[in-house]
């Protein structure tokens, strides 16, 4: 095939577009910048608003930092993030257009902020 080709490029769409390990890239990323922060003492809170990460992966790459960021008490990846704590309970203002995924509205932002942003913040007594 020659270089440039449809084909070629969907091979490589699909090489950067893998779930797994487009979130071990972000999961490297997020381990070295909270080291970062963690060693100057800094206040700081690292938030997925969209799909959970993918859990307990076995994939032997990922197993330290899945581990490392499911524990980390300042981070929210997999589970209470802003799209799946509003799930089933506030409907978007968009449901029709972008069903659950759609735009949460003023009732599920204080939701998200009062069931995953401030007990995280009372924790690391942020306040």
């Amino acid at each position: 095939m020659p270089l440039g080709s449809r084909d070629s490029e969907d091979k490589r769409i699909i090489a950067f577009e893998a779930r797994n390990w487009t979130e071990l890239q972000i999961m490297q990323k997020l381990f070295l910048i909270s080291q970062w922060l963690d060693s100057k003492q800094a206040n700081y809170i690292i938030i997925n608003q969209s799909a959970p990460f993918m859990k307990d992966t076995l994939w032997p790459p990922a197993v330290f930092l899945d581990r490392y960021c499911k524990n980390h008490p300042l981070m929210i990846l997999f589970d209470n993030t802003y799209w799946t704590i509003n799930v089933d309970i506030n409907k978007p203002v968009d449901y029709d257009n972008h069903g659950w995924q759609g735009h949460h509205g003023p009732e599920g932002n204080r939701y998200f902020y009062e069931n995953a942003i401030l007990p995280i913040m009372k924790r690391a007594k942020f306040c």
